[in-house]
């Protein structure tokens, strides 16, 4: 299992907005080229990146209010833990656990680093 961090400093409140504006459009983009990809080839829209757009599209909304009504002019973003895993891999640790054990095994990992 590999772990890397995606974003973790200080930013101002343009770069946090550039910033996380720029993951949730290029998120919406990967999965409409998906849709896309896949009506061409297979003649149907991929499900789950046709489900995952309005979640990415609200959380994006969610995030350009928070920063543009906040009152700060700088910010302290850190990203969650990225986990790298491949599916296949028989009696990994991680395959048998559920979504909530995930999580809270993923907010363990990131305060151990955070403590770092």
């Amino acid at each position: 299992m590999n772990k890397l961090k995606l974003i973790e400093g200080n930013f101002t409140k343009e770069e946090s907005m550039e910033l996380l504006m720029g993951i949730y459009t290029s998120k919406i983009k990967f999965h409409d080229l998906k849709i896309f990809s896949s009506e061409e080839r297979f003649g149907y829209k991929d499900k789950k990146s046709v489900e995952k757009i309005p979640e990415l599209i609200e959380a994006k909304n969610r995030a350009q209010e928070i920063i543009s009504t906040s009152s700060s002019s700088n910010f302290k973003i850190i990203s969650s833990i990225i986990i790298i895993d491949s599916e296949d891999s028989e009696g990994d640790e991680l395959s048998n656990l559920t979504r909530e054990e995930l999580i809270s095994r993923i907010l363990e990992l990131e305060s151990q680093i955070n403590k770092r």
